[in-house]
């Protein structure tokens, strides 16, 4: 007598499979989303490492740094062709980069000779994991033409130095050399603000906060946001410069419009906002519904790109900006 063999049948199979299929369709968001939470940790913890540095860098110079050295008798100039050390090169001793600090000899040569220098421009190529957001997806080294940094020598290519997620906090609207009182963020250019200077209170004052690489636009254009570097900036013949190293209020957070403006504000790929670090060194996950409203002045087609034309901050995202407006605000 013969015996049955034993198996699936196809019917047996197909459901087996559209079992697993709807397990993994339930797991994987999961999984993303643990994953996702991870990364922002990581990015916590790395704005947590920038404010304790400085908070150090205060403790060592009782200021901060700068927001970029401007080299001697060119503060407020718009001079062409000039790379400029950054605040991100001033902290590397306190984010345990001492030895790189000490081999692009910050402050004692300038940016642009030690980006035409091939052994400093290698290391100025190399990530710095202190200044990477895991959950960005930008290269390593920037290669935005306004992320560059330019050599100074005639027929020499610009350099790319590498990527930075994190920018400082500048101005309620665009990147200034010295913004005007009431709407200044802690970091300008050659200026070094104390936390005496910090009128609104150094826990309601944004210090350093993200900016991302890229997002889609609602058109369609992949709209490249272009982070920022660690190093400094380029040149500081406009605000498309200097927004390497800062940030401004004069677009909505995280913004999905259209609009080369979105280079020089803040920004993540975290769902839902951004991470910053104020002044007094806590790091807060700040909601891209924040209250960010056009003032009077602001133009209709602005809201188009969802833009503070004319650096209104009579809204709690600015306020939390501005750190001398006499108006401090706490996070919502």
């Amino acid at each position: 007598m013969s015996r049955r063999r034993s198996g699936f049948t196809l019917v047996e199979l197909l459901v087996v499979i559209a079992i697993i299929g709807i397990l993994v369709g339930l797991l994987l968001p999961a999984v993303q989303a643990a994953r996702e939470a991870a990364r922002r940790m990581q990015c916590s913890n790395n704005l947590k490492q920038i404010g304790l540095a400085l908070h150090n860098y205060h403790d060592t110079y009782k200021k901060f740094p700068a927001a970029w050295l401007a080299n001697s008798g060119e503060a407020g100039v718009a001079t062409l062709d000039k790379s400029y050390w950054g605040w991100g090169a001033s902290i590397l001793p306190f984010v345990e980069q001492q030895p790189l600090f000490d081999a692009l000899q910050v402050g004692t040569i300038k940016l642009h000779d030690a980006a035409n220098t091939p052994a400093l421009l290698t290391l100025m190529q190399s990530p710095v994991a202190a200044f990477r957001c895991p959950s960005d997806v930008a290269p390593d080294f920037n290669t935005h033409a306004e992320r560059k940094m330019h050599s100074g020598l005639a027929g020499a290519s610009d350099a790319q130095i590498a990527t930075s997620n994190y920018v400082a906090s500048n101005d309620t609207w665009e990147p200034r050399d010295d913004p005007r009182a009431g709407e200044k963020g802690p970091f300008e250019e050659n200026d070094n603000a104390a936390f005496r200077d910090i009128i609104d209170g150094t826990a309601n004052t944004i210090a350093v906060g993200e900016r991302r690489w890229q997002h889609r636009a609602p058109n369609g254009n992949l709209r490249i946001e272009a982070a920022g570097t660690v190093f400094g900036i380029g040149d500081k013949k406009n605000t498309g410069w200097t927004s390497a190293v800062v940030g401004t209020g004069i677009v909505k957070m995280n913004t999905l419009q259209d609009s080369w403006r979105c280079q020089q504000g803040f920004s993540s790929m975290h769902p839902g906002g951004a991470m910053f670090v104020f002044c007094d060194g806590s790091v807060h996950f700040i909601a891209e519904t924040v209250e960010f409203e056009m003032n009077a002045e602001t133009s209709v087609t602005s809201s188009n790109y969802q833009m503070n034309l004319h650096g209104g901050y009579d809204n709690v995202y600015n306020k939390l900006i501005a750190r001398d407006d006499g108006r401090p605000v706490t996070l919502p």
